[in-house]
């Protein structure tokens, strides 16, 4: 299945869904915030849906507390931090998996470079790396600043990563962006903002609002 540059939220897990199949998979986060407050209705559990067409799905979550719920309702999910590889280690043991997912976690993250670095030791040789991450320049964001006069980000994020500090971080890591670098861009319109959406996507699609970037080892 091939992964358009602009990508609407409802394809993107279509396109998770094709990548995983039958496949071993690590998915970093999935938990939320609260794992017992945001996903009461498990069918709307991204990490659910994919555990029901990967070969393989083990969770990995920093959150001690939405590990132990996740545990209660029979999922694979387990504690380690990904920016230590004797902890992920310690979790995961000698395990290696065809495809990685960080879906929002990336900017969470204190030692970027780091995390990459352990991720790429447990993705296998022809495995594929999926990373997705707000952008610095989401159009509504901009509005904000400009009417409100202050910047815009979570008070739990850390930063902002834009494509060329991927391929950077590619280069450092032993990773490479795949097809020749394409950046994909996600964005999640309601209704009413849709035919804006496209409009904006027309002219310059880096004001949606998140980057997907599909990374391969070197």
């Amino acid at each position: 299945m091939h992964l358009p540059p602009m990508i609407l939220q409802n394809d993107f897990e279509r396109y998770l869904d094709h990548l995983v199949a039958g496949k071993s998979v690590l998915a970093i986060g999935e938990t939320g915030m609260d794992f017992e407050t945001d996903y009461k209705d498990l069918t709307e559990w991204r990490f659910r849906r994919l555990r029901d067409k990967a070969s393989k799905l083990v969770g990995i979550d920093y959150n001690k507390k939405n590990v132990r719920a996740a545990a209660k309702k029979g999922f694979d999910f387990r504690f380690a931090d990904i920016q230590d590889r004797a902890s992920l280690q310690s979790a995961i043991g000698r395990s290696i998996f065809d495809v990685i997912i960080l879906v929002d976690v990336i900017e969470h993250l204190s030692n970027t470079a780091d995390a990459l670095a352990v991720l790429r030791d447990v993705l296998a040789p022809a495995g594929i790396l999926i990373i997705t991450t707000p952008t610095p320049w989401y159009f509504r964001d901009i509005q904000t600043v400009l009417l409100q006069r202050r910047p815009i980000m979570a008070s739990d994020h850390t930063q902002y990563i834009v494509p060329s500090h991927f391929a950077q971080l590619g280069l450092r890591c032993d990773l490479r962006l795949v097809a020749d670098g394409t950046v994909h861009f996600l964005y999640r319109p309601s209704s009413i903002r849709s035919s804006l959406l496209k409009l904006i996507a027309w002219w310059n699609p880096e004001l949606l609002n998140h980057y997907v970037f599909v990374m391969r080892r070197r």
